[in-house]
């Protein structure tokens, strides 16, 4: 007898899909080109199965991860932020943090939001918890 994985481990393996997919994008130039046909096999692996293609909104959740990265790395802008060393400051130019926070929130909520309404119109689909109408 094999024994199921837990419901939310095929959610997880998108999401790290979705948020692979979007980094290897924003960057293409460096090690982008590299990841890009990585997440195209994982995509094709996980479509194929029946026990993983059901939990796809967790990819587009994960397209929500580098952004919320690209925001909080820029948490000093927008504009110059500068930070001590030893030898003195180093200062770097960083972007308004706000847009990058709200595409990823939205993006995250917009996938478990997916995620969440296609388990309740399909009861049959591996992480639903049936909870009985009063």
């Amino acid at each position: 007898m094999t024994r199921k994985p837990p419901w939310f481990l095929p959610w997880l393996a998108w999401y790290a899909v979705g948020a692979a997919a979007l980094l290897s994008l924003l960057a293409i130039l460096s090690f982008g080109l590299f990841l890009a046909p990585v997440v195209l096999v994982a995509a094709v692996l996980l479509a194929r199965s029946p026990r993983t293609r059901h939990s796809f909104p967790g990819a587009v959740a994960g397209l929500g991860l580098p952004l919320l990265w690209v925001a909080a790395a820029n948490a000093g802008g927008p504009g110059e932020a500068c930070t001590p060393t030893d030898g003195g400051m180093t200062c770097t130019d960083q972007w308004s943090p706000w847009p990058w926070l709200a595409a990823g929130l939205l993006l995250t909520a917009a996938g478990i939001a997916l995620s969440a309404t296609r388990a309740r119109k399909n009861p049959d689909t591996p992480g639903h918890v049936h909870t009985p109408h009063p």
